[in-house]
């Protein structure tokens, strides 16, 4: 039987957060979306931060140039892909009727349910 490594530990744990959220807390889908959203952030995050160690440690000019494209092109996919989810989840996971929706009040509004 193979030994799961830390990356494979961490992403079951961040998968079983939206399971008990459901379980104990009484999570909704907007809540279970947003926290799935959230950790891609996270990953966007994490992804940036492993490329600048890459420009500030690199020897070789061409490692610290592919990196930096690379850094461009993710926050362009991953920036639009957010903000296009986003979106989505506040369009399609938290309907209000003839009211404006932003991030903040459909939060702060799940929150109080």
């Amino acid at each position: 039987m193979k030994r799961l490594d830390s990356s494979e530990i961490f992403l079951i744990v961040a998968n079983i957060i939206p399971i008990l959220g459901i379980l104990f807390f009484n999570w909704t889908l907007f809540s279970v979306l947003i926290t799935y959203w959230t950790e891609t952030g996270i990953i966007l995050f994490y992804t940036l931060i492993k490329r600048i160690y890459i420009i500030i440690n690199s020897k070789k000019k061409e490692d610290v140039s592919e990196a930096i494209t690379s850094i461009i092109v993710i926050l362009a996919a991953y920036g639009s892909f957010m903000i296009i989810n986003l979106a989505f989840i506040l369009d399609l996971a938290y309907p209000l009727a003839g009211r404006e929706v932003t991030f903040l009040t459909a939060f702060i509004e799940n929150l109080n349910k």
